[in-house]
């Protein structure tokens, strides 16, 4: 996209904003910084001719410990000099997983309960809801008392 369009839909943006009530003059220069701010913040885009040491992939958003440990195989060697290939890096990017987008939450799922910490403690029993007296025979009710099964 080139910078005529971009400034022109930035303009439209800001009109539709509400930012119209501002003089002409004022607008273009807060278009202009705007413009000058997102141009500093861009990445140039991966060389697939090009050799990248591992260090100049972190803008990327490529950490050191990633290739060492995940992409090993993706690392060359030219005498003493550790590369990348442009090439692979890309491939490496096309084949990441894609970020499925913001999915509402479902109603009535279950969620796994807290783990807790520590040493587990013993629990009684519990049948129904009610604590169950383990003198007692499993078929007794609340009471305690024993119903004979005859």
């Amino acid at each position: 996209m080139s910078t005529s369009t971009a400034l022109e839909n930035l303009t439209k943006k800001a009109r539709a904003a509400g930012l119209d009530g501002l003089s002409a003059a004022e607008l273009d220069y807060l278009i202009a910084a705007i413009a000058s701010h997102i141009e500093r913040q861009q990445i140039p885009r991966i060389n697939p001719d090009r050799r990248y040491r591992v260090e100049e992939l972190e803008p990327y958003g490529f950490k050191k410990g990633q290739f060492y440990k995940a992409h090993r195989h993706l690392i060359c060697k030219d005498g003493r000099m550790s590369f990348v290939p442009g090439a692979a890096v890309l491939e490496l990017v096309h084949k990441a997983p894609k970020l499925d987008p913001a999915a509402e939450p479902v109603e009535g799922k279950m969620v796994a309960p807290k783990r807790g910490r520590g040493r587990p403690r013993k629990t009684p029993p519990v049948e129904n809801g009610l604590f169950v007296n383990s003198i007692h025979d499993r078929s007794s009710d609340v009471t305690g008392t024993v119903q004979s099964s005859a």
